[in-house]
């Protein structure tokens, strides 16, 4: 009941935000701006975004791979457009991220290592975005409006990587030990600490989140890549940074879990800063829609996929409990 409680107030966020943003656009310039589109550059831009996601499916990889979970990375590939799938086509609670970690999960017999991989690259993913807004905006504010929004950037920045710091600090979470121990169904507790236990195996793997960070950056120009093809495509001609700086900051915004893949907010972002380079609100919209639809129409992948893919079980593999230290947490 909470969870489709969840899914309707997000369907309903998202509604009212479109409305808000639909309701003053200019349906006859929409169409007109599309009637002109080269159909050749959003063909690249739809490119670009298999190019993320098999970008994405190689960092999840090498994040597995530190667990010794064997899934090859053309599987890897498929859960992950079938994440895609499930994030982009279905208003569920339950994200494209936690059904891959399912599916390897289960095709390893290693659930709680797949999860916390997966948490991990979320982290380093988050991490990354917020570094890649804060350099783009730092390189680029003289020429915009964007020393507004450095400090809180830097604010964020800062904030994350103190969180991560005291996360992975043994001797700072070893005080809530206590507080662990005290729940009271074994079970969960088990769970809770081989959980951690598993998460804090990526504390000594530098050269491995280094390649995931340096992932994830590539990741960000091939985002910018596809929204300068869109705009190429609608005849925009606009700075190139915008389309490096602006995709990113609406990035950070639609990961406020509050609405349905962060339509609306997706859109207001668009709308709003594009403004700052000469757009109009109608260009901009079209703008953000078409790159929404492209990844759309890219994650189709998944759901042609879905019904093809099978788990594939090692029935042969035992899963592991990561100490800390030579002794668990």
């Amino acid at each position: 009941m909470k969870k489709a409680l969840k899914v309707i107030i997000r369907v309903a966020i998202s509604g009212g935000l479109l409305f808000l943003i639909f309701r003053n656009l200019d349906f006859v310039e929409v169409r007109s701006i599309l009637g002109k589109a080269n159909v050749n550059f959003l063909w690249l831009a739809l490119g670009g975004y298999i190019v993320t996601v098999m970008l994405s499916a190689l960092r999840w990889h090498i994040l597995l791979k530190i667990h010794k979970i064997s899934i090859s990375y053309p599987r890897i590939l498929a859960y992950y457009f079938i994440g895609f799938f499930y994030n982009n086509l279905l208003p569920t609670t339950i994200g494209g991220g936690a059904i891959r970690a399912l599916y390897a999960g289960k095709s390893d017999k290693k659930m709680k290592e797949t999860f916390s991989s997966m948490l991990i690259e979320l982290i380093i993913g988050g991490w990354a975005l917020i570094a890649f807004a804060l350099i783009a905006s730092l390189l680029w504010f003289r020429q915009s409006s964007l020393y507004k929004i450095i400090f809180p950037l830097v604010g964020v920045f800062v904030l994350v990587n103190i969180c991560l710091y005291l996360f992975f600090e043994r001797g700072f979470m070893s005080k809530f030990k206590g507080i662990i121990e005290k729940v009271k169904y074994k079970g969960i507790r088990d769970k809770a600490k081989n959980f951690y236990n598993a998460i804090y195996i990526y504390k000594d793997k530098k050269k491995e989140i280094l390649e995931t960070v340096l992932l994830s950056f590539v990741i960000q120009f091939v985002i910018a890549g596809m929204n300068l093809s869109i705009g190429l495509a609608l005849g925009f001609k606009l700075p190139f940074m915008s389309y490096v700086v602006y995709p990113v900051i609406i990035g950070l915004l639609t990961t406020i879990p509050i609405t349905i893949n962060g339509l609306g907010i997706r859109e207001g972002g668009y709308r709003f800063l594009f403004a700052q380079v000469g757009l109009t609100g109608t260009e901009a919209v079209t703008l953000s829609l078409l790159f929404y639809i492209i990844g759309v129409i890219g994650s189709l992948i998944g759901g042609i996929l879905f019904p093809f893919m099978k788990f594939s079980i090692h029935p042969n593999k035992s899963t592991t409990k990561p100490i800390i230290g030579g002794e668990k947490i």
